[in-house]
């Protein structure tokens, strides 16, 4: 995915969060801090909520995956 902005606010890198369910496939939750706007994805593309329910109903098992995409702002570790 490319950066994200907001699509409600425009605030610049909202938290993403990806979870890879049974199925292997990856769900990402961006979250808003500015206005709380919460948009989900399931291999990329937008789904609601009620989709995201009906997936990871069922015990799903969820493996939390760190972003692969460093902040800007992020000091270099070393």
């Amino acid at each position: 995915m490319p950066e994200q902005v907001c699509a409600t606010c425009g605030q610049p890198r909202p938290l993403e969060l990806q979870m890879t369910v049974k199925s292997g496939q990856v769900l990402t939750m961006v979250s808003c801090s500015r206005c709380e706007t919460r948009t989900w994805f399931a291999d990329g593309q937008p789904i609601s909520m009620d989709d995201v329910l009906k997936i990871t109903s069922g015990n799903p098992e969820f493996v939390v995956n760190p972003s692969t995409r460093a902040p800007k702002n992020a000091p270099s570790r070393r």
